[in-house]
């Protein structure tokens, strides 16, 4: 399964080299529950692909927000006061919280498997305190 993968790849991915796996990690793979393994924190929209704050908003929002912000979003437009309304439509139906919660909460859970598998270095210390920037920014 992991022989077309480089080195590099296996690393990044796995934080070790795998060679070959049993048949219970490969199905592993292969059946993933959604619910404890992956979640979607956001993405930027690109090619018709919503984010979590989008997604968040859709499901919050009265009816006339979710026209407007839809409206807004299928524009596509650059206008700044455009991408002003929509922001202020998220941060109405506090998506860009909810956001940050969900984010903070999964770089939490996710540093605690990550810790035990990086030895303690001044390296592993930058990379938390990344993940947290990432997450406490303002953008």
């Amino acid at each position: 399964m992991f022989k077309s993968f480089s080195e590099e790849t296996l690393r990044f991915r796995f934080f070790r080299i795998i060679r070959d796996t049993p048949h219970e990690v490969r199905t592993r793979y292969c059946n993933i529950d959604y619910d404890r393994e992956i979640a979607i924190v956001a993405e930027i929209e690109q090619e018709g692909k919503r984010s979590l704050m989008v997604i968040h908003t859709l499901q919050t929002a009265n009816a006339r927000d979710r026209k407007r912000l839809i409206t807004i979003l299928n524009m596509h437009s650059s206008d700044q006061k455009l991408k002003d309304e929509a922001i202020a439509i998220m941060e109405k139906h506090d998506s860009i919280n909810y956001v940050k919660r969900t984010a903070n909460k999964m770089v939490q859970e996710s540093w605690k498997e990550v810790a035990k598998l990086l030895p303690t270095s001044d390296a592993k210390q930058k990379l938390k305190a990344f993940a947290e920037f990432l997450i406490e920014r303002n953008i």
